[in-house]
């Protein structure tokens, strides 16, 4: 497997709509977070890129575990499209 790093992040709440990272993954230097951000109303969203919805969440707290859970996964998710081309 192809060297990667994954950094976590412990962001505080953000106020308003913007994103916050709550991990970064690097891959031959190139930086892909997974971000967390409100998705309207009380629910919050965790993204990984511009293509993978990681779903949504009644609480920040809760938004930010799943995104530390799920770096790992997508991680090898990104190593192994890009390995193939596909990403």
């Amino acid at each position: 497997m192809e060297d990667f790093t994954i950094t976590y992040r412990y962001p505080v709440e953000p106020e308003g709509d913007e994103a916050v990272a709550a991990a970064a993954i690097t891959l031959r230097g190139e930086q892909y977070p997974l971000t967390v951000r409100r998705a309207g109303g009380a629910e919050w969203a965790v993204e990984f890129g511009d293509l993978a919805d990681e779903g949504r969440y009644p609480t920040f707290a809760e938004a930010l575990r799943v995104a530390h859970r799920r770096a790992l996964d997508d991680a090898e998710e990104l190593i192994l499209a890009t390995q193939d081309g596909s990403y």
